[in-house]
């Protein structure tokens, strides 16, 4: 039986096959496959200026097709960062198999605005537990599966930190200069600048 991503104890393995949210391709894109998500549709307006609906997708199942697309239409950024935001909301999310192509490179030291924005305008918060699934209380986005450094994990989809002891968030939380360079080496593979 294929593992739903949202509810593994440990990071997908590479090579795997997992099953995973996903919406139908973007209208405008000359890619079929279907793009690998991570958040359901929202919008940020109060907290980030954000107004309008996306989602985030997740870059360890994303094909290269996928990613040198975003790259030649100038959003190869986003791509690594907190995933590119598709303004296609009313795509219906739904789950198939992907493999898994890379590891989730961890939320980069130098995007770090949207993360201090919400840090300070949020009100004290918990990861939501349901069973053994955590989930980060600003958009719900799982966090099982991701990686996990001095009990810390931090939210791809905006940068926030959280202590998986206790569940709080983790103001202020300094990230390792080696996960730069994780998130560099990621890019490079791939064939991104």
């Amino acid at each position: 039986m294929i593992e739903f991503v949202e509810n593994l104890q440990h990071t997908p393995v590479v090579g795997q096959v997992y099953m995973v949210p996903c919406v139908e391709p973007m209208d405008d894109s000359p890619i079929i496959d279907y793009w690998p998500v991570y958040s359901k549709a929202h919008e940020d307006k109060v907290l980030l200026g954000v107004d309008w609906h996306h989602y985030h997708v997740d870059v360890r199942f994303m094909s290269d097709e996928q990613i040198r697309y975003l790259t030649e239409s100038g959003l190869e950024e986003d791509v690594f960062i907190t995933g590119i935001e598709l303004k296609e909301y009313n795509k219906q999310m739904f789950h198939r198999p992907f493999i898994c192509k890379r590891n989730m490179p961890e939320f980069p030291v130098k995007f770090t605005d949207a993360t201090d924005a919400l840090e300070s305008k949020l009100p004290p918060l918990k990861i939501s537990r349901k069973g053994n699934c955590m989930r980060c209380p600003h958009r719900n986005t799982p966090l099982n599966g991701l990686p996990v450094r001095d009990n810390v994990v931090v939210c791809p989809a905006h940068g926030l930190a959280w202590d998986v002891r206790t569940g709080d968030m983790v103001k202020g939380y300094v990230r390792d200069p080696e996960v730069a360079l994780a998130f560099y080496k990621a890019r490079k593979e791939i064939g991104l600048k």
